[in-house]
C-alpha cells in the first residue's frame, strides 16, 4: 500500500511539472526550512497556488515527498519571448545617503550605499539624481523636485540610506541637521516618509519602488522620557501599506534595527540589492526573495528584510533576450 502511494505521488509531481512546462508556467521554490511552494504565472501576477509543508509536524506517512529533500532554489525563468521590453521604459531615481549628523554622530556607510546605488540604477537604465548629507530643506526640496518629474516617466525609485525612526506608527527619515530631544521634534525636523509615498501615488508612474536601508537605531532616544520611549518612538520603522502600483522594501522587519555593515563598505543590506538587482530577467519579486536570503546567510538570521507589494505589473530591473 505505502508503495501505491509513493508510486502515484511520484507521477502527480511528473504530470505536474510537466504541465507547467507546457504552460509556461515559472516555478518558484524559495529557499525556507518550510519547503514552501509557489507557483506563479510566466508574468508573476498572482500565485496560482500556494502549499505549505512542514517537515516538523508531518509524520512519515503523510509527508509529501517533495519536504523530504533539502531543496535550496528551484526557479524556471520567464521564457524570454514573455519577457517584457524596457528599451522605450523611462526610469527615473531619487538616491539619498545621510551619513555626517550633527547630532547623533557619524554613520559608517551610507554614503558608500548611495553612491554604489546611483552608479547600478545608472547601469540599470534610470535617470538618477542624487544627494548626500541633506539638512532638513535640501531633502524637502529634493521630494517635491522628484515628485515633479515623475508624471514624465514609466518607473519611479527612492532609495535612503541613513537614519529613519518611527513615531506613534509613522515613519520619518533624519536629516544631517536634525536636532531631536523629544518625540513632538520629530514632525517639525525630520521628513515623513509619507511624503515620497503621496507624490508617488499622485503620479502617472506604472510602477512606484520605494527603498529604505534606515531601520537603523533611533540617535535621539536616549535624551526621551522612558515613557516616551514605550509608547511608539522607538528603533526601527512602521510597517507602511505599499498604495496601489508600488512596492516598498525595508531594510529589516517593521519594528527591528538593521546593522550599518564594516566602515569603507557598503551596508549588509544594500550590499545584497547591488548583487541580485544586476541578475537578468529576475523579476522584482524574486529578487528582494534573493536579497532576503543573503541578508539572513550574512547576519546568522538577526536581520530579515521585508517588503509591501501592490504592483499590479511585471517589472524586471534587467532584461536580456
Amino acid at each position: 500500500m505505502m508503495l501505491k502511494i509513493h508510486v502515484y505521488t511520484l507521477l502527480f509531481l511528473i504530470v505536474f511539472l510537466t504541465g507547467c512546462q507546457e504552460s509556461k508556467l515559472g516555478v518558484v521554490v524559495p529557499l525556507a526550512s518550510s519547503g514552501e511552494l509557489n507557483v506563479r504565472t510566466g508574468h508573476y501576477n498572482r500565485a496560482l497556488s500556494h502549499h505549505s509543508f512542514s517537515g516538523d509536524g508531518a509524520t512519515t506517512s503523510n509527508r509529501p515527498t517533495v519536504a523530504k529533500t533539502n531543496v535550496t532554489q528551484l526557479y524556471v525563468p520567464v521564457a524570454k519571448k514573455d519577457l517584457p521590453s524596457v528599451a522605450n521604459q523611462k526610469r527615473v531615481a531619487l538616491v539619498i545617503g545621510n551619513a555626517s549628523y550633527a547630532n547623533a554622530g557619524r554613520l559608517a556607510n551610507p554614503i558608500n550605499d548611495a553612491r554604489g546605488m546611483a552608479t547600478a540604477l545608472e547601469e540599470l537604465g534610470f535617470k538618477v539624481i542624487s544627494h548626500e548629507d541633506l539638512s532638513q530643506s535640501e531633502m524637502k526640496r529634493a521630494v517635491d523636485n522628484f515628485g515633479n518629474l515623475l508624471d514624465q516617466y514609466d518607473v519611479s525609485l527612492f532609495f535612503y540610506a541613513g537614519h529613519g525612526i518611527q513615531v506613534n506608527g509613522k515613519n520619518y527619515l533624519i536629516p544631517v541637521d536634525a536636532k531631536i530631544s523629544s518625540k513632538k521634534d520629530v514632525e517639525y525636523n525630520s521628513i515623513d516618509a509619507g511624503r515620497i509615498l503621496a507624490k508617488m501615488e499622485d503620479a502617472k508612474s506604472k510602477t512606484n519602488i520605494i527603498i529604505l536601508d534606515a531601520c537603523r537605531n533611533n540617535p535621539f532616544e536616549r535624551s526621551w522620557n522612558r515613557a516616551v520611549r514605550l509608547n511608539g518612538g522607538g528603533g526601527g520603522l512602521a510597517f507602511m501599506n505599499a498604495p496601489s502600483g508600488s512596492l516598498i522594501a525595508y531594510s529589516t522587519a517593521p519594528g527591528n534595527t538593521a546593522s550599518d555593515g564594516e566602515a569603507g563598505t557598503n551596508g549588509v543590506y544594500t550590499s545584497a540589492l547591488l548583487e541580485h538587482m544586476r541578475t537578468a530577467n529576475i523579476p522584482i519579486e524574486e529578487m528582494f526573495k534573493r536579497v532576503r536570503v543573503s541578508v539572513e546567510n550574512n547576519t546568522n538570521k538577526k536581520q530579515i528584510s521585508w517588503e509591501s507589494t501592490s504592483l499590479k505589473g511585471s517589472f524586471f530591473f534587467k532584461v536580456e533576450k
